[in-house]
């Protein structure tokens, strides 16, 4: 997406900010801050109240834990910000979100984790039915994943948001703690699961802070320069082949696997109940889902009985063909660098 699809900004010379200051000191008025820039003869703040709201969805806290620290970084640096927080919401309530409260942002950055290769669903769904820029914004991205890959979700988050308008200035993908735990606590497709435990960490925020800084620079710019599609293609060439593979075809929308609850071991807790971040669990007689599960497996760690487990093709393809132990294999290293921003 070029440039021109944003409003250019020419900056005030010299000259005429000071014979402007003068005026307004002559008036008794505020004198504007000499780095405001006009637009179509209008004197505009915008670069000094910049509005940049942070959506974040994140049923693990990860995704969130890099949302607030984003948000700190561009309050540093003069910038209104807040955090959207979708984790929680129905799929109604997804579905019917306010898109109003994004009306007035100068930047919107997106943070979410990457789930199967991909954006996790409610944030594709948020994303797909955001409306056209009408308000030359920009927009920024944050995704975390699990030590593996970060897979296609950046060129897919990228792809939609340019063709609604919007200019990417920046993303990152940033290393986290693995969410989808197997049973035997394996990690199939990561090769030494305790690197990553303890992500994000104060490294990984540090990238986070460089890109805000970097987003928050490059809109100071009367152009700014946004990265391409190119450069947001998957990091791990392996993913790059699998992705146009018949095979991902086939599985790869059921992936990761399901879950399913056990009634003999079930003790009636209800705290998968309560760790379901799209509320679709109800515990009637038993637990019973009511609605489309996005396979965080929340339910599935919290049970203090062992009741829920894997289902599905996933399953049989992990278990049944020992790909448990793909962590194993020399291939099987992960994306380097772990954390990476893209400028």
């Amino acid at each position: 997406m070029s440039g021109s699809r944003h409003t250019k900004v020419t900056s005030i010379p010299a000259a005429e900010r000071i014979s402007g200051e003068e005026t307004y000191r002559r008036k008794g008025e505020p004198v504007p801050d000499p780095d405001m820039h006009r637009e179509g003869g209008t004197v505009s703040a915008k670069k000094q109240s910049l509005k940049a709201p942070i959506i974040v969805y994140s049923p693990h806290g990860n995704t969130l834990k890099v949302a607030e620290a984003a948000k700190r970084n561009l309050n540093e640096l003069g910038a209104h910000s807040r955090v959207i927080n979708l984790t929680g919401m129905s799929w109604e309530k997804m579905r019917a979100f306010d898109y109003a409260v994004l009306e007035s942002a100068d930047l919107l950055i997106f943070a979410f984790p990457v789930y199967g290769w991909r954006i996790i669903e409610p944030m594709e769904i948020l994303l797909s039915k955001l409306p056209e820029n009408g308000n030359n914004a920009y927009a920024g991205m944050i995704a975390t994943y699990g030590g593996c890959t970060s897979g296609r979700a950046l060129m897919q988050a990228g792809k939609i948001l340019t063709g609604k308008g919007y200019g990417i200035l920046g993303a990152a993908k940033i290393v986290a703690s693995h969410s989808n735990i197997l049973e035997g606590d394996t990690y199939p497709f990561v090769a030494d699961p305790d690197i990553y435990r303890d992500h994000p960490d104060e490294e990984d925020l540090g990238k986070v802070r460089e890109l805000m800084t970097g987003i928050v620079k490059k809109l100071r710019d009367p152009d700014p320069v946004q990265i391409g599609m190119e450069v947001l293609k998957p990091q791990f060439g392996l993913v790059r082949l699998l992705l146009k593979s018949p095979i991902y075809k086939r599985y790869g929308p059921s992936f990761p696997p399901g879950v399913t609850f056990d009634r003999e071991k079930c003790i009636r807790c209800g705290k998968c109940v309560k760790a379901c971040p799209v509320g679709i669990i109800k515990l009637n007689e038993y637990p019973e889902r009511i609605g489309k599960c996005i396979k965080c497996h929340n339910c599935k760690r919290v049970c203090p009985a062992g009741a829920i487990s894997f289902t599905g093709i996933w399953r049989k393809i992990i278990f049944h063909f020992g790909l448990q132990k793909l962590h194993e294999l020399p291939f099987v290293k992960g994306e380097k660098p772990m954390t990476q921003i893209f400028m």
